[in-house]
């Protein structure tokens, strides 16, 4: 399902901004510093820090996303996020990045 008046916005995506309050990327779960990236037809974690690890923010972060329809991708995540990326079925894949080369990025392919 996807909705289409909802569009991703292209580059960075901050905290609080009215895409990001309607997946719930806010500063009451999310330090300052936080952003996403808006990346074609997909989304990119790029760099989030939970205000309360271990509460669910990225969880509700990526579930939100997938009931809109979106595309997610998280590169090099850290430790904690592998665990909950595997348990929404995410794969680990390898992406050549222009800047950076080869990347380590997860990847879902069906709604969770």
């Amino acid at each position: 399902m996807s909705y289409p008046d909802l569009n991703i916005p292209q580059g960075l995506i901050e905290l609080d901004s009215d895409f990001a309050k309607q997946i719930g990327f806010t500063t009451d779960l999310f330090n300052e510093g936080s952003y996403l990236w808006g990346e074609t037809d997909r989304i990119i974690i790029s760099m989030i820090s939970s205000k309360v690890p271990g509460t669910g923010a990225f969880r509700s972060l990526l579930k939100a996303c997938d009931y809109l329809g979106f595309k997610v991708a998280v590169p090099s995540p850290l430790a904690g996020m592998n665990a909950i990326l595997k348990h929404y079925g995410f794969e680990e894949t390898i992406e050549q990045s222009e800047h950076f080369g080869p990347v380590d990025v997860w990847i879902k392919k069906e709604s969770i």
